[in-house]
């Protein structure tokens, strides 16, 4: 890819290793070294013909450039660091494989770690962030705006442009790109206010260190309110998100009040232990209890009763959030806040309240 990378694919002839460099594969394309270089480098440099021409020859030759010649060559990585919780779950893996395959149209790579969930969720991202930078990245994602202060002072420092996923709020002074948790929390509280249920339940991941279950639990208050009703806290039951853990809070949200018609859950996970617990006690879903979901994963289709949820386009996320950082490292002006829109599937997990 550089005279760097050419050298050391001639040490390595010497040794009888061959390895095919960017010489190689300029002569395989009939263009210039130079050619090659801006197509791998900077490809809207060059016209659609070379691109074509340099792409198949690098394919014939299984030519792999030299990342590390490169890098030194350029005094760039070309690469963007992601942190998200967790990847036990699909939505992290999709908005993943969406941004990284955006990433890569315009010669970036992604580098992820993941800091999950819980108390020191904050102090792992933190730590993560510094092992990141210390790779070479030249960008950061990560999830909500809740972060330790240390973690915007060396991003600033370092001169490194972020964005902020999964939520949406366009009065930050930082860039998002995500949506608005409050906003669907909301549509899923007023659609089961409008079959007739007033008594909510509410089962939720840990607060004090996601703001996006904050936000919403905040978006279900807001949609009662509205109606004169409310959600005291004693209706509220925190969980990690896991099946085991949703059936004992799902447990403990109705021993507290068994008068509870609909439970709003602050993911699918949560909402697949609610209807499992649900059912062993003999409670039928949702003649007896409605049962509402957060993120539309692939099963949340398939289980009987489907689970009415939101869905969040966790795939149109990760593009553009990619496409916001590209537009940062490349200088080219981009919107700091952009909302993806969510919207509510409705399945068999939610009916009218009870005698209704």
């Amino acid at each position: 890819m550089n005279e760097a990378d050419s050298r050391q694919s001639e040490r390595l002839e010497g040794s009888g290793r061959k390895r095919v460099g960017i010489r190689e594969v300029a002569k395989e394309a009939g263009v210039s070294v130079a050619s090659v270089s801006r197509t791998l480098n900077k490809p809207s440099t060059v016209s659609t013909v070379v691109r074509q021409r340099v792409l198949a020859a690098i394919e014939r030759l299984a030519y792999v450039p030299n990342s590390a010649a490169r890098s030194l060559s350029l005094q760039r990585t070309q690469s963007i660091g992601a942190i998200v919780p967790t990847l036990d779950y699909s939505i992290f893996a999709r908005f993943i494989e969406a941004m990284q395959i955006k990433a890569l149209q315009s010669g970036y790579s992604v580098v992820l770690s993941t800091c999950g969930f819980g108390p020191d969720n904050l102090d792992r991202e933190l730590e993560q962030a510094r092992v990141l930078i210390g790779h070479g990245i030249e960008a950061l994602v990560v999830s909500g705006e809740q972060h330790r202060p240390e973690l915007y002072q060396l991003l600033q420092a370092r001169n490194i442009p972020y964005v902020h996923t999964s939520i949406y709020n366009p009065d930050s002074p930082h860039p998002c790109v995500g949506y608005d948790n409050r906003g669907a929390a909301f549509k899923a509280t007023e659609y089961l206010l409008s079959l007739g249920h007033q008594r909510l339940g509410a089962l939720v991941g840990l607060r004090a260190s996601n703001d996006r279950m904050v936000m919403r639990v905040e978006g279900v208050r807001k949609a009662l309110s509205g109606r004169g009703l409310a959600l005291p806290e004693e209706r509220i039951v925190e969980r990690p998100f896991s099946i085991g853990p949703a059936r004992e809070g799902f447990r403990e949200l109705f021993r507290r009040d068994p008068g509870i018609t609909a439970f709003i859950c602050g993911n699918d996970v949560l909402a697949f232990g609610v209807l499992l617990e649900a059912q062993s006690m003999g409670l039928r879903v949702p003649q007896d209890v409605s049962i509402v979901g957060f993120d539309n994963l692939e099963w949340a289709a398939e289980i009987v009763p489907a689970l009415t949820t939101i869905q969040v386009p966790t795939r149109d996320m990760g593009s553009a959030v990619a496409q916001y950082l590209i537009g940062e490292l490349s200088a080219i002006p981009v919107a700091r806040h952009t909302k993806i829109d969510v919207s509510l599937i409705l399945r068999d997990s939610t009916g009218p309240v009870p005698g209704r």
